[in-house]
């Protein structure tokens, strides 16, 4: 994998309704398809799926790269109250999806390579910084620091990722833990991002990332 993968994972970190016209499955909330290939989106407690909200749709599509094809986009209740208003707000607590390989069909030995993301970061950050910077030109980020690959299921490789992002006037610490899912021969990213206070912050976004992820491999088996 090159680096762009990588690029598209840090940008998805950084982003900070519900339509149901294709729903098939009564545990999707919408269901997608890619390249011929049906991949439902799991209906989460207190979680809305809202990515073809037009005001998400908009936000989502400006700040990711052209190789990604957006999927799904999830707040809790609690922030999609406020979606009118989302673009001045600062949130956290959210689930991204993506794909960036749609019209190919991967090996497992494709997918497993993804878990190198340590070694991308240490090797390509000024050019993985410089297009973000292309991207988000109100933020400042400092170098991501991996703090640990780890997989709890065959089809998903999870990477924990801190980030120190920076505004004009106000800072923020950033947990996003990304996974590779391998879903039908295709690979789908998703992203869950948590604001860090502590390090019970690690443990308690891995619990709900970890939850999510299954999920979704459960509901495409």
């Amino acid at each position: 994998m090159n680096s762009k993968y990588y690029m598209i994972v840090i940008l998805l970190m950084v982003l900070g309704c519900k339509d149901i016209a294709s729903q098939t499955n009564k545990d999707c909330t919408r269901e997608i398809n890619l390249d011929k290939t049906h991949i439902c989106l799991p209906k989460f407690e207190k979680m809305t799926e809202c990515y073809l909200n037009l005001t998400i749709n908009s936000i989502v599509n400006s700040n990711v790269p052209d190789e990604s094809l957006p999927i799904a986009y999830y707040l809790n209740d609690k922030t999609y109250k406020n979606i009118e208003t989302i673009e001045q707000e600062v949130y956290d607590d959210y689930l991204f999806s993506t794909d960036v390989l749609s019209k190919q069909k991967l090996s497992r030995s494709e997918f497993e390579e993804l878990s190198g993301f340590d070694k991308v970061l240490k090797n390509d950050w000024s050019k993985v910084k410089q297009i973000i910077k292309e991207k988000i030109k109100v933020l400042t980020f400092d170098k991501p620091i991996v703090i640990e690959t780890y997989s709890n299921n065959k089809n998903v490789i999870s990477s924990v990722i801190m980030s120190r992002i920076l505004g004009e006037e106000t800072e923020l610490i950033n947990i996003g833990i990304t996974n590779s899912l391998f879903i039908k021969d295709k690979i789908i990213i998703t992203v869950y991002n948590k604001h860090y206070l502590d390090i019970e912050t690690i443990k308690d976004a891995k619990a709900k990332n970890d939850y999510f992820a299954l999920r979704i491999i459960q509901e495409n088996e």
